[in-house]
């Protein structure tokens, strides 16, 4: 019967560490793709398709699709259309250094 106990509590243990450890490789996986998006738009002007996401990553389209959609949805890209009808997605956090530099202090807004 201790035996058994015994047993029942290392399979729940590891249970825990395998889902635990499966919730970390999401996270991970999940924060590259989002510094991998940022520096394509960084690189693209603070704006990309959804194409030109896929093409600089080893996203498909779909995937590239969906996470541009989330940053649009999380606030951080403004979605637009270009006049083909192509969805293009705005960084508008993504300064240039000639914004950076003028940029004005919070006192004197």
């Amino acid at each position: 019967m201790i035996s058994l106990v015994i047993a029942v509590c290392f399979a729940a243990g590891g249970a825990y560490l395998v889902i635990n450890y499966l919730d970390t490789i999401k996270k991970q996986k999940q924060e590259l793709v989002e510094r991998i998006v940022l520096r394509v738009a960084q690189v693209h002007g603070g704006i990309i398709s959804i194409t030109e996401l896929a093409a600089a990553s080893e996203m498909t389209i779909s995937e590239a699709e969906e996470v541009l959609e989330n940053f649009s949805r999380r606030g951080v890209a403004v979605r637009k259309l270009a006049g083909n009808g192509a969805a293009v997605y705005q960084f508008s956090t993504l300064l240039s250094a000639e914004e950076k530099k003028q940029a004005k202090s919070i006192y004197e807004l």
